[in-house]
Order: structure tokens, then sequence, then C-alpha cells
């Protein structure tokens, strides 16, 4: 909708963060509301480190991802960037520790959140916490180009071939982004009863 816009660097996997100055051109360019800062999936230690060293030269508010293997890691990676990032962001490799909203839970996490991305299910994954404001991911697209409905997400489908010249069926894919849109708006409203 272009209400929020969210700069994540990490889109390759496995995932690593743009060069510093790329990472300004970028804000300076596409003026996002929110930057993620950089992150290594599963280290808490390198995520610390990276995202600490950057936090303040960055322009705009910041999201800092909570990484690590188990839950402690993630609870010492939440006290390191509590108080230096504008929101939390809890991405899909967490589900492989805990599902998120135990995560919020277990950790009495009452800053604003942010999911990043599916880690197998888009509709069970969905936010329900009250201060979690979001999800970003791609994989209502991912299964529409894979001729798939929401509905059908596992085996879980490709990455996005950026090089593709088309869609197969557009409006598969739109029907699934506009699908997944209605049930985050649910969820949310759900939230706050």
């Amino acid at each position: 909708m272009g209400d929020v816009v969210i700069l994540d660097s990490s889109f390759q996997i496995p995932r690593r963060a743009l060069d510093f100055s790329a990472l300004m051109q970028a804000i300076n360019l596409v003026k996002p509301t929110y930057v993620v800062l950089p992150d290594v999936d599963f280290s808490c230690e390198k995520t610390v480190e990276k995202s600490l060293s950057i936090v303040g030269s960055i322009p705009t508010k910041t999201i800092g991802n909570l990484q690590g293997v188990v839950l402690d890691d993630l609870r010492r990676c939440y006290k390191n960037l509590k108080g230096s990032c504008s929101m939390i962001g809890l991405p899909l490799s967490n589900e492989k520790v805990l599902k998120r909203e135990w995560i919020i839970k277990r950790l009495r996490i009452s800053q604003d959140c942010f999911y990043l991305g599916t880690y197998r299910d888009p509709i069970e994954e969905l936010p329900i916490d009250s201060n979690v404001l979001g999800i970003s991911t791609d994989f209502p697209f991912r299964l529409g180009y894979d001729l798939r409905k929401l509905s059908e997400y596992y085996p879980e489908p490709p990455q996005i071939d950026f090089n593709a010249n088309d869609i197969p069926i557009p409006e598969l894919v739109e029907g699934n982004i506009e699908h997944f849109l209605e049930l985050c708006k649910e969820a949310t409203e759900d939230a706050w009863l």
C-alpha cells in the first residue's frame, strides 16, 4: 500500500548485508520508513556486532533482528538490540528455534515487532500479538508463480527468479496476495480485540 516501506538488504541465501556505502545509497534512493539492520542467521554475536556497528549511522528508523540457535541466544540478542532499534525483527529462522509468538511471550517483548519471512505455512504464521505490526513475505507471490494457491504451501515454493519474463497466471498471484492481505487484516483486528 506504500504506507510503510521497509528496506531489507538481506535477500540473498545465505543472507549477507550490503556494504555500508551501498546501503546508504539505497536509503537515499528509497527513503524507507525502516531499515533492517544486518544480521547473520543463527548467530547472536555476529548479529549484535554488525547491527550495533551501524545503527547510529542510519538516518531512519531501524529493525534489529533476533538471531540465535537456542532461546538463550535470542534473549541475549534482544537485550543487546532492544534499546538501540526502533523495532525488533523476528526472521523466519526463529521458527527453527521456537514459534515467533512464543519467543515474544517467553522474552516478554513489549516493544514493537515485525515478522520477516514465512518459514513454512503463511497462514499459520500470521502474527497475532498486538505489538507485532506486520509480516513481510514473498510466499503468496512464490506460491502463485509456482501455480499454487495460498493453502498449497507445502513443499516450499522455489525462490523468485528475478530474470523471468512473465508470470504464468497473474490472476493466481494477485489472488494469493489479496487473500493473504485479508488474512493479515483479520489477524490484526483479532489481536486488538
